[in-house]
């Protein structure tokens, strides 16, 4: 059995090496024929106009790109690092959020122009006939940390120039055993090419293109460099990365600065280069969502699991507008829009903001076939603008959907297009200062479409619609597709929630001049405004304990009524309400006004847990399980900085109710003074910790 094993192997290894040897050249055009004399001189020329290049990823892989998310720019994310792991450092999306992530990143394209601020980058799969060693590499700088960024960026080089390893320096051969096996240094070897004289470039790239040229010069270049001995690195990068602006391009797309692409395992991912080193990368995994419908068809309501909601109530009259030419699409007036924005600040205020808008605006119902002629109607401005901002829309779904073979109806997507559509323009015309955070309230109707497209396309989601949970047949199939999906759910790491290895995703320029990024697993998260944030949303709470004068009130309860009123005028005036920093369905934790212990704070099912969890635990089991259900999206800091706010709370407890008199603390708390003196304090408390730990990690 060993010796048929080896035989098997052999023969395997053969037919590859023969398939890949007559995979035809498709990236670039054919070339003319080279002088005889010119091609006894250069070695292995043949070689390099032929075959396919060693990575083949281009912007025609790209398509997955979503343009109705170009607006989507939500201003906190949760560092990713906070994900667990697989071993070769992929984050495992266990749970619904926006992640972002600063991966080291590598130059994937010799001879072209280094990204820089404001140049779009999307999604392609990282493909080629060496993608295999590629991706070793990329999974090396989380395996093995002893690797330097530079030694991989130069072995990346030698890959993408076709240079024989095993001419390289020694330290590089070494560098390359540990991360490649003997078949891929084996491999990498045989499909080298020769080295091309430096004063027969002319002659050997005569009438190739200027831009095909660079690219081959530059990879002549870096074999004949990394092959000379002992060469910098700065020279190689010399060769390899050109900065500044890229000339323009017939062949070029034109893709915007974060540009939002669907990745197929179910969540949405974009990139926002610095240099050719580091790469921002961003993902939203959409969280279960509602939206709601009535008899017409038109969306009445969409919300989220945390309680953020938008609801719509349309006029009776006037009849809804048919476009002209495209008797499927109608324009409906709205009689009311109602924006809710319910929010928990830790670690134990919560408070709802809500925006009205009575007889304003209206929104288009229907998908376009793209061939209406929407007249001009000073009803409803702007009729023609949306109808071909819908038309446009729908052509990146059709090409996705076309591409993943992706099936069934497409209403809800489009309708919520419309509908973002409408308000923005409601937001946008609102000049009245009341709701400076609704701007960004808009941004529930992208992460509903986000959730509904991933659902409709078959991927993971998290939680399911409340319809259909209803239906008793749809349960049945939830339990068994819950039964299933572990085994049929395809992921490297064999979890059944997906994973977002970065090595696999090649961030592709929109400029054909610009480099194609390859990226890793091993960089930083930047937890600085996500820490930021929580600093700012404690001030806002701060300000309105003291804004409130405690004299005007009977009691305790009404005093922080009072409070909660005033800080939704604060956050409103500071514009401090676009995004929740935690969960609004539960504070985090509060004081227990006996014991003067941690307690749950909150309301609903989470909160019964937590109490059951309080009354069958320690204190610290209690504040680990604080810790890690409450707080598990961010750096331990916000922890750090809510528990020693609440810590003031406990200390005042313990005093007043020293000497066995069990409602001191409450009582005290029931005076207006005694509370705004007690939270403010603890609001100070809290706000210096989140400021040293700016002061000392963003500054």
């Amino acid at each position: 059995m060993k010796q048929f094993k080896s035989y098997f192997t052999i023969a395997t290894l053969v037919t590859s090496l023969l398939v890949l040897s007559n995979i035809a050249f498709a990236q670039l055009p054919s070339l003319p024929k080279i002088p005889k004399d010119v091609t006894e001189k250069i070695p292995d020329l043949g070689k390099m106009t032929e075959g396919e290049p060693p990575i083949t990823s281009s912007i025609k892989d790209a398509v997955t790109g979503i343009s109705f998310l170009d607006d989507f720019d939500p201003p906190v994310f949760i560092p990713m690092t906070v994900l667990p792991r697989t071993t070769q450092g992929a984050f495992i999306l266990e749970r619904p959020g926006l992640y972002a992530f600063t991966a080291k990143s590598y130059c994937l394209k010799a001879g072209t122009y280094a990204p820089t601020t404001g140049d779009g980058y999307i999604l392609a799969p990282l493909a080629g006939p060496k993608s295999a060693p590629v991706r070793k590499l990329l999974h090396a700088t989380y395996t093995h940390p002893d690797i330097t960024q530079r030694e991989i960026q130069v072995l990346l080089w030698a890959i993408i120039a076709r240079t024989k390893i095993s001419d390289m320096p020694r330290n590089y051969q070494v560098t390359a055993a540990k991360v490649l096996s003997p078949k891929d240094i084996f491999e990498l070897n045989n499909g080298a090419l020769g080295l091309v004289p430096e004063d027969m470039m002319d002659e050997a790239f005569r009438g190739v293109s200027p831009a095909v040229r660079t690219i081959l010069e530059a990879e002549a270049r870096l074999r004949t460099k990394m092959t000379q001995g002992e060469t910098s690195y700065e020279e190689l990068e010399e060769i390899a990365v050109r900065f500044g602006a890229a000339p323009a391009s017939e062949d070029d797309v034109d893709i915007p600065w974060g540009r939002w692409s669907f990745h197929p395992d179910g969540y949405f991912i974009r990139f926002l280069p610095r240099g050719y080193t580091s790469n921002n990368i961003q993902v939203y995994v959409p969280r279960d969502c509602l939206i709601e419908k009535d008899n017409l068809g038109r969306i009445t309501a969409v919300c989220d699991r945390n309680s953020q909601r938008i609801e719509i109530e349309y006029a009776e009259t006037p009849s809804p507008l048919v476009i002209a030419g495209d008797r499927q699409v109608r324009a409906y007036k709205f009689k009311k829009v109602r924006f809710i924005n319910r929010m928990t600040i830790p670690p134990e205020m919560t408070t709802e903001l809500v925006a009205d808008w009575i007889n304003t605006g209206y929104t288009l119902v229907g998908t376009p076939a793209g061939n209406g002629k929407p007249s001009y109607n000073a009803a409803y401005p702007g009729l023609d603008d949306r109808y071909e901002k819908a038309t446009a829309s729908l052509e990146d779904i059709d090409r996705i959907d076309q591409h993943l073979k992706i099936q069934g109806s497409t209403s809800d997507l489009v309708n919520l297009f419309h509908l973002k559509y409408a308000l923005l323009d409601i937001v946008d015309n609102d000049r009245s200062g009341k709701h400076t955070w609704a701007r960004y309230h808009v941004d529930l109707v992208s992460k509903v479409w986000q959730y509904e497209f991933s659902r409709r396309a078959g991927t993971f989601v998290w939680g399911q619609n409340s319809d259909e949970s209803k239906n008793p047949l749809r349960t049945l199939f939830g339990h068994i597709e819950r039964f299933l999906y572990p085994w049929s759910f395809a992921n490297a790491a064999g979890n059944a929630k997906p994973t977002l290895d970065n090595t696999g995703n090649s961030s592709m320029p929109g400029s054909t001049g610009k480099q194609r990024g390859g990226n890793s697993n091993t960089g930083e998260a930047d937890p600085c405004a996500q820490v930021q944030q929580a600093l700012d949303f404690a001030r806002n709470v701060k300000q309105a304990y003291e804004n409130v004068d405690p004299s005007k009130y009977a009691d305790g309860d009404a005093y922080n009524d009072a409070v909660i009123d005033e800080l939704n005028n604060v956050l409103n005036k500071n514009g401090q309400a676009s995004a929740n920093p935690s969960s609004p369905e539960n504070a985090p934790m509060g004081t227990h006004q006996t014991n003067c212990d941690l307690a749950p704070g909150g309301t609903g099912d989470a909160y019964n847990k937590d109490w059951a969890v309080y009354d069958n635990s320690t204190a610290q089991m209690f504040e680990d399980h604080i810790r890690n259900t409450r707080f598990n999206n961010g750096p331990d800091i916000l922890w750090r900085g809510a528990r020693a706010h609440e810590q003031v709370h406990m200390n005042t407890c313990r005093d007043k109710t020293s000497g066995g008199n069990k409602n001191g603390y409450k009582d005290y708390m029931d005076d207006p003074a005694n509370r705004q003196k007690d939270e403010v304090a603890a609001y100070d408390e809290q706000i210096a910790k989140l400021q040293a730990w700016l002061d000392w990690k963003c500054k």
